[in-house]
């Protein structure tokens, strides 16, 4: 499977990792209960930002730390901005328009198949 459908994968089940926090009175998704829309925008966001964690991923050699650090970083400056559902909404199609990019930039790096089933060989 190349990294585009992985990245695809990726922000799926990560999405969907958020769900119970639906029910968890306090938490930010939580309080997207109001609007059905913010929901959506709230898991279907998590899609593109799979794309930019995979990105991030393979640029820092396969380092999840980077990872990590992405996320806290990313979650740090919403909290900063104090970012509501509505710009969430807007946070959403930057993320879209820079995943795009990444992608379109990086096409070489999503698109390549020459990683698969080679894992073991780097040991």
């Amino acid at each position: 499977m190349n990294w585009f459908w992985e990245s695809v994968i990726f922000g799926a089940i990560w999405s969907f990792w958020h769900f119970p926090l639906l029910f968890f009175e306090g938490t930010y998704q939580a309080g997207l209960m109001v609007n059905p829309l913010f929901v959506i925008n709230f898991f279907v966001s998590a899609v593109p930002m799979g794309f930019i964690i995979t990105w991030v991923y393979l640029a820092s050699d396969r380092s999840i730390l980077a990872c990590i650090i992405f996320h806290l970083f990313v979650n740090f400056m919403q909290e900063k901005i104090a970012m509501t559902p509505e710009t969430k909404c807007v946070e959403t199609i930057v993320v879209f328009i820079a995943t795009a990019i990444i992608v379109w930039l990086k096409k070489d790096m999503f698109f390549e198949t020459c990683h698969v089933g080679r894992l073991l060989e780097e040991f």
